[in-house]
């Protein structure tokens, strides 16, 4: 990245984007944040930053977005894929339209956004274009199910989009959060709202469902500290195809890679007690 760059972010209602975009805002950077929380987003222009009316499951606005960069600043140097929701629950208790709201916030979007952003930046033969991925997606649990492959998905496009963009100089570096600060655990239980009106074979164990819902808050890494680290990856190596912070980023994927299976499984199963409906 050079000194200054024009950057649009989404998500920016809240959290991680949020902190993403007033600190870039500090380090001397353009930034525009988006937000489907058009009030909360908007509160950012008192700093100095662009908001953006953006839901990222309308590609109509995300193609508005793109545009509305290119028409304030002539260009667009960086995209941050942030947006993104937590559906929780036992897979076979999940319905169409939370699967669909999961997939299309978390994994489309990102194709929408970049299909957009993709241009400009193929003009140039410029780029950065950063993907907000998770460890749940390295390392599924029970009870995220949904949301961990939307993630695993958002790291196998960012794998794909890194090669396919590579030959215009556009980098696309994946990021994997481990628990960081933010309202994601309470979003991700308000999921479950409504499950005590529906039988489900998961009810003795609905204190389970819940505690994974939450579990992103358990000692959590705060997000200005996260935030920082990030940046500062961006602004010195901004080619880096894979970056991991925060509490259990090293430990989660290590775990998936080196304990087998079948004890990875059975631990799991007995940290969230599934073994009790048995």
């Amino acid at each position: 990245m050079t000194t200054s760059n024009v950057i649009l972010i989404s998500g920016c209602s809240s959290g991680i984007g949020r902190t993403l975009a007033m600190q870039l805002h500090e380090r001397g950077h353009k930034v525009f944040a988006g937000g489907r929380r058009w009030e909360s987003a908007k509160t950012l222009q008192e700093l100095g930053i662009t908001p953006v009316e953006l839901d990222v499951t309308s590609s109509e606005q995300c193609n508005e977005a793109v545009q509305t960069v290119l028409g304030k600043e002539g260009r667009l140097d960086v995209l941050i894929n942030n947006a993104g929701v937590g559906v929780m629950g036992p897979l076979i208790d999940l319905d169409d339209k939370q699967i669909e709201e999961q997939l299309s916030v978390n994994v489309h979007s990102i194709l929408r956004m970049t299909r957009a952003a993709a241009q400009p930046m193929i003009q140039r033969r410029n780029g950065l274009i950063v993907n907000i991925g998770s460890v749940s997606g390295v390392l599924m649990t029970p009870f995220s199910g949904i949301y961990g492959a939307s993630k695993a998905a958002v790291h196998l496009l960012s794998d794909a989009l890194r090669m396919e963009l590579s030959p215009f100089n556009i980098n696309v570096m994946t990021v994997q959060p481990g628990a960081i600060e933010s309202n994601f655990g309470q979003n991700a239980a308000h999921s479950l709202h409504g499950r005590h009106h529906h039988k489900s074979w998961y009810t003795p164990i609905e204190d389970a469902i819940h505690a994974r819902a939450k579990a992103s808050q358990e000692a959590p890494t705060p997000t200005d500290e996260f935030c920082k680290a990030l940046i500062e990856t961006l602004e010195t190596s901004p080619s880096t195809p894979l970056f991991r912070y925060g509490n259990g980023s090293r430990a989660l994927p290590f775990i998936a890679q080196w304990v087998p299976t079948r004890l990875r499984d059975w631990a799991l199963i007995r940290r969230f007690q599934l073994h009790k409906l048995k």
